[in-house]
């Protein structure tokens, strides 16, 4: 889990200082910095409980398993909507 979330950190970061803002000091800024940039709220409130079940998994592991709580981390589902290749 915190493999995915540092990745996931990463890329929003990389896309943030590509376009000249400065990269976040606290990953509670990620999500400021991609609102400006057009980012739905949606998808800063998915990519802010993705930071948060990290967190979760580095203090209490066995809290993020998949049987662990059922619906208390659940995040809802995402509508994939049609993708293009351009």
């Amino acid at each position: 889990m915190a493999t995915a979330w540092n990745a996931l950190h990463a890329l929003c970061t990389d896309v943030v200082t590509a376009v000249g803002l400065p990269a976040p000091s606290h990953p509670s800024e990620l999500g400021a910095r991609l609102t400006s940039l057009g980012a739905s709220p949606y998808t800063v409130m998915v990519i802010e409980r993705l930071h948060r079940l990290s967190a979760d998994a580095l203090r209490e592991p066995a809290a993020v398993t998949p049987n662990a709580g059922r619906g208390t981390m659940s995040t809802p589902a995402l509508p994939l909507g049609r993708m293009s290749n351009g």
